[in-house]
């Protein structure tokens, strides 16, 4: 079979870095033009018209410029050049400087723990944070019926804030905590920590004593002696404000809840509820 003249076969044996030159070389010149229009100026001239110019150059009464459209030098009076809009559109674009948004610093817990930026409270035994899940709690009477929440007059007797379940789902080890509260708008009624007490598959939170005639509930609590402090306060730059709720004796083994009080002692149904178990004894080892 004969091979047509006009056609040449690709040669197998080719080095491929001779198409890669190639191709890079025409790249460049697609792009050449591209590159030499970036240095182009602007002759402005008094009558508003423009001269796209390569560069150009002052000679007594004479402009005498490279015209990027005739690709050929070209003169005219420079009378007729308005020089300051000519400067004006020959100045290179004001670079602005980027401004770096200003990043609220994390608050840490200890060196090296940051605490989580999400709203809510987190207990740390001195090693790693845990994040408390809020419970809420109903409100049970004497005869073990639900309560809605409505103080009805005539009703008298106790009832309970009561949390489902034996225990809490999230354990801390016996020893001294601290918990870390980083809420938006925290309580203006403050927080508190409470042992709450287990009955019957149940954990109690507190007491409420309802008035026959009034219908006045008094609540009470088994609350525990803490303090509270502001570590960080809230700011504009989007900081959270952050308390340290801290024990004053080192939680014993049972069932907590950190609550938030409302107002005149009332506390909110909603708890951070959590237990604490026994730290199990290092055992030592036999003497050899």
């Amino acid at each position: 079979m004969k091979q047509n003249p006009h056609l040449r076969l690709a040669n197998p044996n080719a080095h491929p870095r001779s198409a890669i030159y190639g191709f890079a070389f025409v790249v460049c010149f697609l792009l050449l033009p591209a590159l030499v229009s970036a240095a182009d100026q602007k002759l402005i001239l008094k009558d508003g018209s423009d001269h796209i110019v390569r560069s150009y150059e002052i000679r007594g009464d004479r402009v005498r410029y490279f015209s990027t459209e005739r690709k050929d030098w070209e003169e005219l009076p420079s009378d007729l050049v308005d020089w300051a809009a000519t400067e004006e559109a020959n100045k290179p674009p004001e670079i602005v400087p980027e401004v770096e948004l200003e990043v609220p610093p994390q608050f840490l817990v200890a060196p090296g723990l940051p605490l989580p930026e999400a709203e809510g409270i987190y207990a740390f035994d001195g090693v790693k944070l845990i994040r408390l899940s809020p419970s809420q709690a109903e409100i049970r009477n004497d005869r073990s019926r639900t309560l809605l929440g409505l103080v009805v007059p005539g009703v008298k007797g106790k009832a309970y804030a009561e949390l489902s379940g034996a225990t809490a789902g999230t354990e801390r080890t016996e020893g001294t905590d601290e918990f870390f509260l980083q809420f938006s708008q925290p309580s203006p009624g403050g927080y508190g920590l409470v042992r709450l007490e287990s009955k019957s598959g149940r954990r109690i939170v507190g007491e409420i004593e309802i008035a026959s005639v009034s219908g006045k509930m008094t609540e009470s609590q088994n609350r525990l002696s803490t303090t509270i402090d502001v570590v960080r306060p809230g700011s504009d730059s989007g900081d959270l404000p952050v308390l340290r709720l801290s024990p004053k004796s080192p939680l014993k083994p049972g069932q907590y809840a950190i609550v938030e009080f409302i107002q005149d002692g009332q506390v909110n149904l909603f708890v951070w509820d959590f237990a604490v178990t026994a730290s199990t004894p290092v055992k030592s080892l036999p003497k050899p």
